[in-house]
């Protein structure tokens, strides 16, 4: 019965623990999404224009007249100027003056971002204090104590003899 005592107390004490498993890189995905408005103006400038006529005055009687046109040149936004006398008056309209138009828009920027945080563990090696080094050996020292003792105990009990 003793017997059977020891041997399981020297199994006992020759069972290893297991380490503990690595744990598997953790992984985190995260997306940003930046929503900006921004407001845009400008100033658009027209350029000036100018169209011109050349023509003929005729006087006939108490009144002057419009006899024939020898040019007529238009402009880029202008057509031709329009030419009328009335009373002894003449009215040109012909030109343009420099223009500015204020515009504004606003746009938007969508920008997504997808951000991913991988964490991977490490395993570090660490020295071992005096107090796991002083087990350790201690350890030893017993397992050496009981396989001997159980040795001896095996010779004495079979009355085996070299």
């Amino acid at each position: 019965m003793k017997s059977i005592y020891i041997i399981l107390f020297t199994l006992f004490c020759c069972i290893g623990c297991k380490s503990l498993a690595v744990p598997t890189p953790k992984t985190d995905t995260n997306t940003i999404t930046t929503i900006s408005e921004i407001e845009h103006d400008t100033v658009i400038k027209i350029g000036q224009d100018h169209s011109s006529y050349h023509g003929v005055l005729v006087s006939k009687g108490n009144k002057i007249i419009l006899k024939k046109s020898t040019k007529e040149s238009p402009g880029k936004y202008l057509s031709v100027p329009k030419v009328v006398i009335e009373n002894n008056t003449i009215k040109v309209d012909c030109e343009a003056k420099a223009q500015e138009l204020f515009a504004k828009w606003k746009s938007k920027h969508i920008k997504t971002e997808k951000q991913t945080t991988t964490t991977q563990y490490v395993k570090v090696p660490r020295e071992l204090n005096f107090f796991q080094k002083s087990q350790i050996w201690l350890g030893r020292i017993f397992l050496v104590l009981l396989l001997g003792f159980a040795g001896w105990g095996l010779l004495k009990f079979k009355n085996f003899t070299l």
